[in-house]
């Protein structure tokens, strides 16, 4: 209910905020694209995160990584997540 997969996504990203916001009332944190994240693996390898519209469900989590050289194009499975401090 709350991640686009491998099942469920019929091998195409979807728009943002398609599905339920999960437990925290927050949007397209699992599923859809991986995350580049800032973290290096090793040398020059680094690490995405999240499951993505070509994986299982079980991948569909923060804790799930794979890595890969950044200057690697996989325009439909990768994205960022920009993120801000809430406006009072």
């Amino acid at each position: 209910a709350v991640a686009w997969y491998g099942s469920n996504a019929g091998g195409v990203t979807h728009a943002v905020g398609t599905k339920l916001g999960n437990e925290l009332g927050l949007f397209d944190l699992s599923g859809n694209v991986s995350e580049w994240c800032f973290d290096v693996y090793s040398g020059t390898y680094r690490v995405y995160r999240g499951g993505r519209l070509d994986f299982p469900a079980y991948n569909c989590r923060s804790a799930f990584r794979l890595w890969d050289f950044p200057a690697l194009h996989y325009y439909h499975i990768l994205g960022f997540r920009v993120v801000r401090s809430s406006v009072p």
